[in-house]
C-alpha cells in the first residue's frame, strides 16, 4: 500500500504538474494569439492609412489631370472662337472699301490720328495713305504732303515733316490691337468660369 500511496502521489503531482504546463501553455497561446491579433490590427491599420494616402494622391492626380484637360479644351475654343470673330470681321474689314460710307470712316480714321498728332507736334503733317485714298487725303486739306503707300492699305499714316513722329490709324492695326484685346478679355472671362 505504501507504494501505492508513492504511486499516487507521484501521479498526483505529475498529474498537478501537467495541468500546470497546460495552464502556461494556454497562458502562452492566448498571449501569442493577442500579440498576433495586435499585430495584425498594426498592420491592417498602416496598411489602410498607406492605402488612404494612395487613394487622396490617385483622386489629387486625377483632378488635376482632369482640370489641365478642361484648360486645354477651354484654351482650344477660346482660340477658336476667336478665330471665327476675327475671319468674319476680316472679311467685313476687307469688304469697308467698297461700303458707301468708307469715305467717312476714313475721315475719322484720320481725325483720330491728327488728335494724336497734335498732342505731340504742332506743325501740318505729311500723309502716307493707298492709292484709293490718294483723293480723299489732298480733299482733307489737312497734309502737308500725300503719299500713296502699300503699307497704309486701309486708312491713314501721319508722318512730321523731320520723320520724327509717326501716328498710323488704319483698320489692319485696329484689328490686330482688337484681336489682342478680344483674345484677353475672352481669356480672362474663361478662367474665371475655371477658377469657380
Amino acid at each position: 500500500m505504501p507504494e501505492h500511496r508513492l504511486i499516487a502521489a507521484m501521479e498526483e503531482e505529475v498529474a498537478a504538474r501537467i495541468a500546470q504546463v497546460r495552464r502556461e501553455a494556454d497562458e502562452a497561446i492566448r498571449r501569442i494569439e493577442a500579440e498576433a491579433d495586435q499585430e495584425l490590427a498594426e498592420a491592417q491599420r498602416a496598411e489602410s492609412a498607406r492605402v488612404e494616402r494612395q487613394i487622396v494622391q490617385f483622386r489629387r492626380d486625377k483632378r488635376s489631370r482632369f482640370d489641365n484637360q478642361r484648360r486645354a479644351r477651354v484654351r482650344d475654343m477660346q482660340f477658336a472662337i476667336a478665330e471665327q470673330v476675327f475671319g468674319d470681321v476680316a472679311q467685313a474689314v476687307a469688304a469697308v472699301r467698297q461700303r458707301s460710307d468708307y469715305p467717312v470712316i476714313w475721315s475719322r480714321l484720320l481725325s483720330e490720328a491728327l488728335a494724336a498728332y497734335h498732342t505731340e507736334r504742332n506743325d501740318i503733317p505729311n500723309v502716307r495713305v493707298a492709292e484709293a485714298d490718294r483723293d480723299l487725303a489732298r480733299r482733307s486739306g489737312e497734309a502737308q504732303a500725300v503719299e500713296a503707300v502699300a503699307a497704309v492699305p486701309d486708312g491713314v499714316e501721319l508722318v512730321s515733316p523731320d520723320g520724327r513722329l509717326r501716328v498710323k490709324n488704319d483698320l489692319a492695326s485696329r484689328l490686330r490691337k482688337g484681336r489682342e484685346e478680344f483674345l484677353k478679355m475672352i481669356g480672362d472671362e474663361f478662367n474665371e468660369r475655371l477658377a469657380k
